[in-house]
């Protein structure tokens, strides 16, 4: 899955890229391995769970191609692009019925970037048409019909949701103002994406990516700086303009409005489009060559040693440490509980696992199991239910399979 999910990025961020016009071949290669490269072990595992997190991400790369095909009118022929506003608007109703990851990943922030724009060029005209407004600017069209088809699918799936399921209580604890903590795990999970890491030494390879990832961070801003005061082509603006703004959207939903306990949850899909973003900065023809040539470089070695060194930790990682640890003591020190409860003990149906092993390694002078299955495909699940909590009592497995089984 997670192989079918990184090569789904990088087509979908490829078809984004030949949209907006990025021309040359390295640079799209070099922004489709950032995409699905682990800079940290949580961008690790995003992109190994990736049937929970890329789909957010290839659907946005998608449809803001289709929009953007859709605004320059570059379909031939009129069936094709009915076809392709027919695909455009049934996308956008279908993110809204997805639910809420997908109207705050790329919805509002674009509906916000192309508004807000032409908004500031009415005021400054002195006039406003609602006529030139909405139907003459086909940016704001799309983007305002898409984003009300959105809505009215977040809405319909609010309903059924309402109708299928009773919610005895709605916490309010969570939508209770500005929260410092939530903004500093953001900043943190932004600059580890960025290859920062928090435990370097400064003369370690590990420090020297840290000191690159700063420099190219940087080297980023000037050339976002240097792209909005001498680029005029409106879609690549748009991309731009549409990283700047999912990125403050989400920093001010989830710390003011909405106090989310994970933000890489609604977070990385929003930081998906810093890379057609970068391929935009990259190739700005008056961008200071020598500020390419940093930014270039500092974001391929940050890239690479970041990624050595992420598959490095999961290779030596090992989740269930410290619970050995704990099980290595008891077993040493000969410890005698009152009781031992195993709630969910299903788990325990495979007498070979080490969850299995271990647990009835402990000593206690009375053992529970709880579960509602006991048996989902043998009977051998059930006598290593009662191995643990009575052993002996059904045999030993050898003499239970040729009596039971």
């Amino acid at each position: 899955t997670a192989a079918i999910c990184i090569i789904a990025i990088a087509f979908a961020q490829n078809f984004l890229l030949q949209v907006i016009g990025v021309r040359k071949n390295w640079l799209k290669l070099l922004v489709c391995i950032m995409s699905i490269c682990p800079t940290t072990y949580d961008v690790w595992n995003i992109v190994t769970f990736g049937n929970y997190y890329v789909p957010h991400i290839v659907i946005g790369f998608v449809y803001i191609a289709l929009f953007l095909k859709l605004c320059k009118e570059e379909a031939n022929g009129s069936k094709k692009r009915l076809a392709l506003k027919i695909l455009f608007f049934v996308l956008s109703f279908l993110n809204g019925l997805a639910g809420i990851r997908y109207v705050l990943s790329f919805q509002i922030p674009l509906f916000l970037s192309i508004f807000f724009p032409k908004i500031n060029e009415q005021v400054k005209k002195g006039q406003c048409s609602l006529k030139d407004f909405l139907l003459q600017d086909s940016y704001v069209f799309f983007s305002g019909l898409a984003f009300f088809l959105c809505a009215l699918g977040y809405g319909f799936n609010s309903f059924v949701l309402s109708k299928l399921y009773k919610f005895s209580s709605w916490s309010y604890t969570d939508l209770c103002g500005f929260d410092i903590g939530v903004l500093k795990d953001e900043i943190n999970f932004i600059v580890e994406t960025a290859g920062f890491r928090k435990v370097a030494e400064a003369l370690a390879p590990s420090g020297f990516v840290c000191v690159l990832s700063v420099i190219m961070l940087i080297a980023f801003i000037v050339g976002i700086i240097s792209f909005y005061k001498t680029n005029n082509d409106k879609s690549k603006r748009i991309i731009v303009s549409l990283f700047l703004t999912s990125f403050i959207f989400m920093i001010f939903f989830l710390s003011v409005i909405f106090r989310e306990d994970i933000p890489m949850r609604y977070f990385y899909p929003s930081l998906a489009f810093f890379f057609p973003s970068f391929a935009v900065v990259i190739e700005n023809e008056t961008f200071n060559k020598w500020h390419k040539w940093i930014l270039c470089t500092s974001a391929s070695v940050v890239l690479l040693c970041s990624g050595v060194f992420t598959i490095q930790d999961v290779m030596i990682f090992d989740t269930n440490a410290s619970s050995y640890a704990v099980h290595n003591f008891l077993k040493e020190k000969d410890y005698t509980f009152r009781f031992i409860i195993a709630d969910e003990a299903q788990y325990l149906k495979n007498s070979n696992t080490q969850n299995a092993k271990s647990i009835k390694e402990l000593n206690a002078d009375t053992r529970y199991a709880l579960t509602g299955t006991p048996i989902e495909n043998s009977l051998a699940e059930l006598w290593s239910i009662f191995d643990f909590i009575m052993p002996g009592y059904l045999f030993g497995y050898k003499k239970f399979k040729s009596l039971y089984e």
